[in-house]
């Protein structure tokens, strides 16, 4: 029950398309890795990867896996250090360290596929690849500086019903061992759609009217829509497939788009995860589909599958001289990958920061990281009513629209810059049962006279240890509260109790009214440690805690600068 385990996105072997993309290169890549990808076998020498990947690969897995079958590994790779080649704005500044834990395998058709073999356990497969990323296991450690490991590959034979799966609970426990981040994508279901009306009829509606149907048919079986494992993961970050991408698609009588973009891509597992917190954590470009007829004489209908021309995400694929570079694809490994690539972007802005004079711990930078992916996630308006009207109680509607997007779709330029009106700022510390630590943020403006709107947005990551023979399973729980306001700050989006149930609390406040407030008053976030599974642990728990404060763009107050002038002083370091 634990086997066969593939990549989570639809993508056609040997069929791509001219490259025509040429991503932007590196001069000169820094050598020692701080990415990981545990997939298929990349093609190390494809042009747009050479000098970029450091293939490891102690089980030569390598052995028969001819180039035209490799990928998934392949488009990944592409992914993380390049993003989508349709909206190239960065490449990685580091190698990237590859695992293979897919191998080419003989299908029940006799042709070659890749996939993880069914002659091992993938549990065991995984733990012995990451102590070798960190510990001395018969050499040196190959790579332990990796503060984050891209793991795109789910178990459709294994969804989460409320069992936490025997993979989910390792990578727990080796994120909190090694202090490192699995970016876990949430799983797709493909199958054959069985709306109540036939293709002809509902290719015949408007992109609005389909979307309401197809959101409405895919909540009702929702309960067949659960997290692949490991996505139920609580230290890890899990990323669902928002149905978006870069490419201007032109619908045709024989294929069509089943719904709008920017709503949750049908074929991503939905949640809620371990105690009903909050999974997927947040939802990233996946690409778009297509639905086609099933058949000349069957008026219902089916995905495309397998698919490489628009629409979709664009990432490199298998080549030989003379083929094609480049195929498109849709789904959560695209998402998830694509998400790693703007991890590799957080890191080098926590390298500046340090480079720049800031102190941060090594050990901190997995949790900072999470911490920046989530930062700018947010709710849409139109998005919250889609999904709340499918719902007949209204008032449940933010405990369970999260279900679908977790915190939402990030803006990830919020998270990893500052402006003149939002200063952002980062705090981490280590924990007990029954500590806490305080972080005041000064606001020397005077919200008396004008009737400003604030936004306040916090965002605290931990990893935390966990009893995997208890259902509440979080040994430890970390959390924030905001104290020393002398007004209501108004809670947007997800309800305040799940954003509490996992290891990422992402909670956004706003506020816009007078009150008298002096130069030196400061509003206080608290960051609170106690036991939950288990009332006799004494482990620390780390957490990195992301603060943004920011008021509208007409009001002519330079929000950072005065922000920067009280704060810096208070964190000069001692002579």
């Amino acid at each position: 029950m634990f086997f066969h385990s593939t990549g989570q996105h639809v993508v056609s072997a040997g069929d791509s398309i001219e490259g025509s993309h040429v991503p932007t290169a590196m001069t000169q890549l820094i050598d020692e890795p701080v990415i990981a990808l545990f997939d298929g076998l990349p093609q190390e020498n494809h042009p747009y990867l050479q000098n970029i990947l450091m293939v490891d690969d102690p089980d030569n897995y390598a052995q028969n896996y001819i180039t035209s079958i490799r990928n998934h590994g392949t488009s990944m790779a592409s992914l993380i250090a390049h993003g989508d080649l349709n909206h190239n704005t960065y490449t990685t500044t580091r190698k990237i360290y590859v695992r293979p834990i897919m191998k080419a395998v003989m299908d029940f058709n006799g042709e070659l596929n890749e996939s993880v073999p069914d002659d091992i356990l993938l549990v065991d497969k995984i733990h012995i690849a990451v102590r070798r990323l960190f510990e001395n296991v018969n050499g040196e450690a190959v790579a332990p500086r990796v503060k984050v490991i891209n793991f795109s590959i789910g178990d459709l034979n294994r969804v989460f019903i409320n069992a936490i799966s025997p993979l989910a609970r390792l990578l727990d426990w080796l994120s909190y061992k090694y202090n490192v981040l699995f970016i876990i994508s949430a799983g797709n279901h493909y199958y054959d759609f069985s709306l109540d009306e036939s293709f002809d009829v509902f290719a015949s509606k408007n992109i609005t009217d389909r979307s309401k149907s197809l959101m409405k048919y895919v909540n009702g079986e929702s309960h067949l829509h659960r997290l692949l494992s490991p996505a139920e993961s609580i230290n890890s970050l899990t990323v669902g497939a928002l149905f978006a991408d870069f490419t201007s698609f032109t619908e045709s009588a024989q294929q069509i788009l089943p719904c709008d973009s920017m709503l949750v891509d049908p074929a991503s597992a939905t949640g809620k995860g371990v105690n009903k917190s909050v999974k997927p954590d947040i939802v990233y470009y996946g690409g778009r589909n297509t639905i086609r007829k099933k058949n000349p004489t069957t008026n219902s209908a089916i995905w495309r599958f397998p698919h490489s021309y628009e629409p979709g995400i664009l990432s490199a694929a298998p080549y030989t001289i003379g083929t094609k570079k480049e195929s498109y694809s849709s789904g959560t490994s695209n998402a998830t990958a694509l998400i790693t690539h703007e991890a590799a972007k957080c890191y080098d802005i926590i390298d500046s920061l340090v480079a720049n004079g800031c102190e941060i711990d090594s050990n901190y930078y997995a949790l900072l990281i999470k911490a920046m992916l989530a930062h700018g996630a947010e709710w849409s308006e139109d998005i919250f009513e889609a999904y709340a009207s499918l719902l007949d109680d209204r008032r449940k509607a933010s405990d369970t629209v999260f279900k679908y997007f977790g915190y939402g779709f990030p803006d990830m330029e919020r998270a990893q810059t500052c402006t003149k009106k939002r200063a952002t700022l980062l705090g981490f510390g280590s924990l007990k049962d029954g500590e806490a630590d305080v972080f005041s943020l000064p606001l020397p403006f005077d919200f008396a006279r004008n009737k400003i709107f604030r936004r306040l947005t916090l965002t605290l990551t931990s990893f935390v240890p966990t009893v995997t023979n208890r259902q509440k399973y979080r040994a430890m729980q970390i959390w924030a509260t905001l104290e020393g306001t002398k007004s209501k700050w108004n809670r947007k989006d997800i309800d305040w109790q799940a954003a509490l149930r996992g290891t990422l609390q992402h909670e956004i406040f706003e506020n816009n009214k007078t009150e008298v407030w002096g130069e030196d008053d400061c509003l206080s976030i608290k960051v609170n440690c106690r036991n939950d599974a288990d009332s006799k642990c004494i482990l620390p728990v780390q957490y990195a805690l992301m603060v943004s404060f920011e008021i509208k763009e007409d009001i002519d107050i330079d929000v950072y600068a005065r922000i920067a002038e009280k704060v810096r002083p208070r964190v000069a370091p001692n002579p």
